[in-house]
């Protein structure tokens, strides 16, 4: 996908808009979610684009100040819907993006990582529904 914003290699995020992409599957973005918070560590304002069956699970999270709905359906759909989030009135909304996956190479991350950063535990609006086994998201 054309995004036509520069890729974030590691540069100075202070002040800087990021625009998270998703990545995977929901364990992936569910594993990788923990890496927004770093990049907020560093001054970014972290902007999340996610599959939009997981924007509950996500918001409100201190870790991304704002979530973007992805949605399954044509390249084409896709890439119309991000240019109304990139480009307002034709000014860019967003300094950087990086595949959230991509994440952990750039900040350069070891095994041990900040617990606050982390999902915590899904809310219980969503778990409260269904029995357990059916449950909608895990408990971290």
């Amino acid at each position: 996908m054309e995004l036509y914003l520069p890729e974030w290699r590691g540069e100075p995020l202070d002040g800087k808009r990021l625009l998270v992409m998703q990545g995977g599957g929901f364990g992936d973005n569910m594993m990788f979610f923990r890496f927004l918070g770093e990049a907020k560590k560093l001054g970014a304002h972290v902007t999340y684009a996610c599959p939009e069956q997981m924007i509950e699970m996500f918001d409100g999270h201190p870790s991304v100040d704002k979530l973007i709905p992805t949605h399954e359906g044509p390249k084409t759909d896709m890439l119309s819907e991000f240019d109304a989030h990139i480009k307002k009135d034709g000014v860019m909304q967003y300094d950087y993006f990086i595949p959230i996956m991509g994440m952990p190479r750039i900040l350069k991350t070891t095994v041990a990582i900040d617990a606050t950063s982390q999902l915590g535990s899904c809310p219980a609006h969503l778990n409260s529904a269904a029995p357990l086994s059916a449950s909608p998201c895990p408990t971290f």
